[in-house]
């Protein structure tokens, strides 16, 4: 009896959930998790002397004010942060533009790429 069970709840179970749904809620969920244990250990403060380190390693030996690496890459940086500037501006467009050019809207992409090119003259 208990093995006729089994074999109902396993074809049912084959029959009826789909293996990527599976995979994708378990990832979901995992990822979720991470996130919840990274923020719990952030909140502790747990995490201080890595963040400090990482902080200093982007930073010059002599001189804790000035970060590594050329004058620009600062500068790009800084308007990721800022989440307005041109690195971001023309990193979104670049994306959509290309997403248009897989779906062979043409027009899209032209459109787009002189509404941009308008805006930068103004």
């Amino acid at each position: 009896m208990r093995i006729i069970t089994k074999k109902i709840v396993s074809r049912w179970i084959q029959h009826n959930i789909e293996l990527g749904t599976l995979l994708i809620l378990a990832i979901s969920v995992a990822g979720f998790w991470a996130f919840a244990e990274l923020a719990d250990a952030v909140v502790r403060g747990s995490t201080a002397d890595l963040d400090r380190d990482l902080l200093l390693l982007l930073r010059s030996d002599g001189n804790i004010d000035r970060p590594t690496g050329p004058p620009w890459l600062e500068e790009v940086f800084r308007d990721l942060t800022a989440a307005g500037g041109i690195a971001v501006m023309t990193l979104t467009t670049l994306a959509v533009a290309i997403f248009f050019i897989l779906q062979r809207k043409l027009a899209s992409t032209i459109f787009l790429l002189g509404r941009v090119d308008e805006f930068d003259q103004a």
